[in-house]
């Protein structure tokens, strides 16, 4: 498979009989009462969903994304004809492989891109345009993020990072992230808060 968007696995995935469109599904519990329900069967479906009620046709949500061997093969660009063992024997030591050769592969900078086409800045921000689920019933809020990549910057070192944190939609204009103690991104935020200053431009 090469290298993409999320349209292109998107198709790879509904091409390897993977994918299941759900239309009609509530943000308010009903996509997380049909995701662990999904969980639960031996080869869980990648679950879009579509038609939220609220949100206009188009604006879905992705889940469990890379959770059967085909899907996480495609992910890693290996094709789909992946079970669980194969694909754990396959990339037994191949991450470390891989990080050391990071550097053969450094970034392309560009000065446009389909990422730069939608801004919004101050009182256009508006996150709950987003169809962010209650996942559980006694979630505290709605989580728009999981599997998203959140940057951090080291005060001190200008060290970058990039992980994987829970974001909970707080309102418009704010979210929580669940960074547990030791975390980067917790170093990091917690650095910013010592100084008394904001880990952001």
């Amino acid at each position: 498979m090469r290298p993409g968007d999320l349209r292109d696995w998107l198709a790879a995935v509904e091409a390897a009989g993977e994918l299941r469109v759900v239309r009609g599904a509530d943000w308010n519990l009903e996509i997380g009462t049909l995701c662990e329900l999904d969980y639960r069967l031996p080869r869980p479906w990648a679950l879009l969903f579509d038609d939220i009620p609220g949100y206009p046709s188009g604006w879905r949500l992705l889940a469990a994304a890379c959770a059967s061997p085909a899907r996480l093969g495609l992910a890693l660009r290996l094709g789909p004809e992946w079970t669980t063992l194969r694909l754990v024997e396959a990339l037994r030591g191949q991450f470390s492989r891989w990080a050391d050769r990071a550097a053969d592969y450094p970034p392309i900078w560009v000065d446009d891109g389909p990422v730069a086409e939608c801004i919004q800045e101050g009182e256009d921000v508006n996150l709950e345009a987003f169809p962010a689920p209650l996942w559980h019933e006694e979630d505290g809020g709605r989580y728009i993020g999981t599997g998203c990549l959140f940057f951090s910057r080291d005060p001190d070192t200008g060290w970058v990072n990039a992980g994987t944190y829970r974001m909970q939609l707080h309102d418009r204009k704010r979210l929580g992230l669940f960074a547990l103690s030791g975390k980067h991104a917790r170093i990091h935020l917690d650095k910013y808060a010592a100084r008394g200053e904001p880990p952001y431009p």
